[in-house]
């Protein structure tokens, strides 16, 4: 998930205020970047864009954040 934050001097002009992504499936086992002849076959990457107007200067934060699943121990 993704969230901008910002003042009112600042409008969002292209994009969600608020974007889920999900699940990414990991990139375990795969090429980190195609070769020639393949495609990017991967699901471990998500890409998110904004246009905001803004004062010169000014800042824009931005949270990423993923929620994490708690995993159980094994004995």
């Amino acid at each position: 998930m993704k969230l901008l934050r910002w003042s009112d001097e600042k409008t969002l002009e292209i994009g969600k205020l608020r974007k889920e992504l999900g699940q990414l499936e990991g990139c375990a086992y795969k090429p980190s970047a195609p070769t020639r002849g393949q495609s990017d076959s991967t699901k471990d990457r998500a890409k998110v864009e904004w246009v905001v107007r803004a004062p010169l200067g000014s800042k824009v934060k931005l949270l990423a954040r993923h929620e994490v699943q708690e995993l159980s121990t094994l004995k």
